[in-house]
């Protein structure tokens, strides 16, 4: 199978977030290309189970959580109350689904897949034995309580508050492909904890980058598409002039240890999965079980 690595920018990101409105649709996005291929792309130890052990670790997760954060702020999602959360805004699917088919579904102590539901617990041991000293077992969160970042007058669970910061993917026109009338409030907030100036949201290359973008966005909206043909247009010429990169075979048997579904791998402008793809993808699965 062709399997290949991902290339991709703000545009092809923007496109993706803005076409979810369901997190069933976006959920394989973020697991499988912000997340899963990032661990790989940097390979060593990123790309095993001490992966936590790297520094660049801790600052990729914080931007996979971002881009969670960017997708509920586009989708005026963090206006919707933990109480009031539906299919839309969280489904219990992933490797850890209790109604998975895939070999590597993640088990309790005693053999039971785990629920993951919006009221199940998150259990936040240490170890099967021994739970944080700090966070007893019995204060354990429901997924359903992670749903809110906090504000400073109604803190979060075990006193969570905290923002995303002035970011450029959020500032540029491309975000107007966003949910009409958004405002951003868990992402672009208050100024940065790293810098005197709100204006400074990356390097020099980076910020000429989103201004490229937005300078092609633009023109494509006043030649008449509307936002969300232009992002795709980005977003089909980006994908198609970044070269593919074939996936070696020792990477590809860790995905399936990791029980990834290659569609998550699937960019705009790459072909379909095919039907005898998913059959070999399965056989190398079960091999690992």
């Amino acid at each position: 199978m062709d399997i290949k690595y991902l290339n991709i920018d703000p545009a092809q990101i923007v496109d993706k977030i803005t076409k979810s409105p369901k997190f069933e649709d976006l959920l394989y996005w973020i697991h499988g290309t912000a997340h899963n291929n990032i661990h790989i792309f940097l390979s060593y130890s990123m790309q095993t189970q001490g992966s936590p052990d790297e520094p660049m670790f801790f600052m990729h997760h914080g931007n996979v959580d971002r881009l969670l954060h960017y997708w509920m702020d586009c989708h005026e999602y963090d206006k919707i109350e933990p109480r009031s959360l539906s299919t839309t805004h969280y489904v219990s699917i992933n490797p850890t689904d209790a109604t998975s088919s895939n070999p590597h579904t993640a088990k309790d102590a005693n053999g039971n897949k785990y629920d993951t539901s919006l009221d199940s617990i998150v259990p936040l041991f240490v170890s099967a034995e021994g739970s944080f000293k700090y966070c007893l077992s019995s204060e354990f969160p429901k997924v359903r309580d992670m749903w809110s970042m906090g504000t400073a007058d109604k803190k979060g669970w075990n006193g969570l508050f905290y923002r995303y910061g002035p970011d450029a993917l959020a500032t540029s026109s491309l975000s107007s492909a966003c949910k009409a009338g958004n405002t951003w409030t868990w992402v672009n907030y208050g100024r940065s904890k790293r810098s005197n100036s709100e204006e400074e949201m990356g390097t020099p290359e980076e910020m000429m980058l989103y201004q490229n973008l937005s300078r092609k966005f633009d023109d494509k909206v006043q030649e008449g598409l509307t936002p969300q043909e232009a992002i795709t247009d980005l977003a089909m010429e980006s994908c198609k002039a970044n070269p593919q990169i074939e996936l070696p075979e020792k990477e590809l048997k860790y995905l399936m240890m990791m029980g990834v579904d290659f569609s998550a791998s699937k960019r705009i402008c790459d072909e379909d999965i095919t039907v005898e793809d998913i059959e070999m993808e399965n056989n190398m699965a079960m091999s690992f079980k």
